[in-house]
């Protein structure tokens, strides 16, 4: 799980100095070797340098890099090295992705400027193992978007926290797929075993009667279609019936922490696209803690929506998506409910003046119809109506004998 994340994360890393430091700790583990920071500005091409003694000016030198452009980036890195450094070992170090071809193109580019001695390219996906290999680093440099992941896709601390978040974890793993089909099957499958996790056993008719409570259904599920599912992943080996009760596996519970990469992906691309705008609206950057606060703020009000107006989030998601553009009582709904949630958000804010501007700020991020928040806030929301859809569909097809 942790080398999946730390890909997405490496791969879509904004900030140069937070990926050298990594990149730097990170390759002190695996060379086993003291890797010194550079200064910020003048560093000479070297981002991190070995305290080793070598015939060469540096026993190893790092690189890192997120940009895009990689053979340019390359290129310029290296004259800069070269012109007044020379090494034993060169690890250069990409936040993007690298197929093995593109890696043996890197170090041939690398090789025409050092000829002579060892050459190592990383991209997102050997940094991602890395990482796995030594979390502790990891976590160190990461720790806020991991906390998001564990908090929101991974791990509640009670019952009413897992149940109160279900609605926006399960529109959350729809995002690994686009198949209508294979959509539909994942989230029954997924929210008939999100009810075993607590690790006492429990009947298929108990885990209808939640999951209508959960999901706002007006009638339960048919108890033998949950069992279908339940002796499906029996079969496979993630669930065991003991009398009538069902329960995770170990195996089971391994698997089922496996996030898809789709729903962490889409989690972590929110909290960048909604911090950039909410950023440029307050003409101003935010602290690391300050802006976690904000953003587990803004997941939480999610959460408990999705939890407590479900059928609400509906009605706003068709009316605000809808052709007309009239600003009738039913058409902000879904602004009603943004207004709420940014009050509550806004209670972080230190003074009444700040409070007042982080609230509007809130707002006009997720109205702004052109806007990338607002894309992902309506996506969020249009998955999480697929969910509730595609119960009511097996309710009906139950309650029909089809």
């Amino acid at each position: 799980m942790m080398a999946a994340i730390a890909e997405i994360l490496i791969e879509n890393e904004r900030s140069d100095t937070r990926f050298e430091e990594f990149a730097r700790e990170i390759c002190e583990r695996n060379e086993s070797i003291t890797l010194l920071p550079t200064s910020k500005s003048w560093d000479r091409g070297r981002d991190a340098r070995s305290t080793s003694p070598s015939r060469y000016t540096h026993q190893g030198i790092l690189c890192a890099s997120l940009n895009k452009d990689i053979d340019s980036k390359a290129e310029a890195d290296l004259l800069r090295v070269t012109s007044t450094s020379s090494t034993e070992r060169l690890i250069y170090c990409s936040s993007q992705k690298l197929s093995e071809e593109k890696a043996d193109d890197l170090t041939k580019i690398i090789r025409r400027h050092i000829p002579s001695g060892s050459v190592l390219v990383l991209g997102a996906q050997q940094l991602g193992a890395l990482a796995d290999k030594w979390p502790d680093v990891f976590e160190k440099y990461y720790h806020a978007e991991i906390r998001t992941i564990r908090a929101h896709l991974l791990e509640k601390s009670t019952a009413h926290e897992k149940n109160a978040t279900l609605g926006l974890r399960l529109a959350l793993v729809t995002f690994g797929s686009d198949d209508a089909a294979v959509l539909r099957q994942e989230i029954m499958r997924r929210a008939i075993l999100e009810f075993l996790l607590d690790g006492g056993g429990v009947s298929p008719q108990e885990i209808s009667r939640t999951m209508a409570r959960d999901l706002s259904l007006s009638r339960p599920l048919s108890p033998e279609r949950i069992l279908i599912i339940l002796e499906q992943e029996e079969r496979e080996g993630w669930v065991r019936n003991e009398g009538g009760k069902w329960q995770l596996t170990d195996h089971g519970k391994e698997q089922f922490k496996a996030v898809t990469s789709g729903a962490a992906e889409y989690l972590l691309r929110g909290r960048q696209i909604i911090r950039e705008n909410l950023e440029e609206l307050l003409g101003r950057k935010f602290a690391e803690l300050q802006y976690e606060q904000i953003w587990s703020a803004l997941l939480d009000f999610l959460s408990n929506l999705f939890y407590s107006n479900g059928l609400t989030i509906i009605h706003a998601i068709n009316e605000f998506l809808g052709e007309s553009k009239k600003d009738s009582a039913e058409a902000s709904n879904l602004r009603n409910l943004l207004q709420d949630g940014a009050r509550r958000i806004g209670r972080i804010a230190g003074t009444p003046d700040t409070r007042k501007t982080l609230e509007q700020a809130i707002i006009d991020t997720f109205t702004e119809r052109a806007g990338a928040a607002f894309e992902w806030l309506t996506k969020i929301c249009e998955r999480f109506v697929y969910c509730v859809r595609s119960a009511w569909n097996r309710l009906l097809q139950s309650r029909s004998g089809t």
